[in-house]
């Protein structure tokens, strides 16, 4: 009797046994293909993670996180990946980081792929075409439903933000479909935007979403005018609204306006070296509607993109 209790035990115990095994042998050629080349050694990590991210949801649901960044930023990022990778309380099943056909990879970024037993290694997604700051969404949505993952949750933010321990354990806590059936999105810094205003999630108090839930025009946002291209939050934020999506308030990670602050748990700093390289928060457009540059604008001129991007789309009055 004692050993028909125990049974279940032991068939679990031997299947986790037999994912080490096939980790380990795995990690062995990880290493000799690092001295090679790292980008491709990132890239075919897609496989041996799937295994791995089974094991270790717990029946709870595949999380992964994404960000996107420049070549001028990719070298001053680690901090903010380190959080994400090794500092969280519910470890990513994944952790993609989408980039554009342009942008070299630093050499130290290999580590993660050296380092990392537990399965969620950093993956380089490399676009053909760079479509600009909405990549930290539409790279992972791509990655995840083409592997027939609709149920993931991606949890996306922005390369100059150290995030807190506990924040994809408590995106992951979320439902992000309600009790009828109507998909959700989550994030913690909510805005309203636009002419007339739209509710708006902000990127860089990170928001969560179902993969398949990211509607069809998110992945058109490459193609749009400036005014959108360059305003990833407020055009998803749109995209979302004519999908039916609902926007939610993380409240347990909500910013404090006052303060200027989100809870520790959530975000533990900004990287202010990463922040003012290229900002999009300080870009203005000439009269065409095209880029200008990234010196001159501040909060306002973004609000006014917004507007702007909202006209080209044919929704403002």
């Amino acid at each position: 009797a004692k050993m028909q209790h125990c049974r279940p035990f032991l068939v679990a115990m031997r299947s986790v046994l037999v994912a080490i095994s096939i980790g380990c042998t795995m990690g062995l050629k990880d290493r000799k293909s690092h001295q090679a080349d790292t980008v491709p050694l990132l890239q075919a990590m897609r496989a041996e993670h799937g295994r791995a991210g089974v094991l270790r949801s717990g029946g709870k649901g595949r999380v992964v996180f994404s960000m996107t960044t420049t070549a001028h930023r990719i070298d001053h990022i680690k901090p903010a990946l380190d959080a994400i990778i090794s500092g969280q309380t519910r470890p990513p099943d994944a952790v993609y980081l989408s980039i554009g056909p342009e942008v070299t990879v630093p050499s130290w970024m290999g580590s993660y792929a050296d380092n990392s037993s537990d399965g969620s290694r950093l993956q380089i997604l490399r676009q053909s075409r760079d479509p600009g700051p909405g990549l930290k969404l539409i790279g992972a949505a791509i990655e995840e439903n083409n592997a027939g993952r609709g149920d993931t949750v991606i949890v996306y933010g922005d390369d100059d933000q150290v995030y807190g321990s506990d924040l994809l354990k408590i995106h992951s806590e979320r439902a992000h479909r309600d009790g009828t059936g109507r998909e959700q999105a989550f994030g913690a810094r909510k805005i309203s935007a636009g002419r007339p205003e739209i509710p708006v999630l902000e990127a860089t108090g990170s928001i969560s979403i179902r993969a398949s839930a990211v509607p069809s025009a998110a992945f058109k946002i490459g193609s749009t005018p400036d005014a959108c291209k360059f305003s990833d939050d407020f055009y998803f934020a749109n995209a979302f609204k004519k999908a039916g999506v609902e926007l939610r308030l993380l409240d347990e990670c909500a910013m404090d306006w006052n303060r200027m602050r989100m809870p520790q748990r959530c975000l533990q700093r900004e990287l202010q070296a990463v922040k003012t390289i290229h900002p999009l928060s300080s870009m203005v457009l000439d009269e065409d509607g095209k880029e200008s540059n990234r010196k001159a604008g501040d909060w306002r001129s973004q609000l006014a993109r917004y507007a702007l991007c909202q006209q080209a789309l044919g929704d403002s009055k």
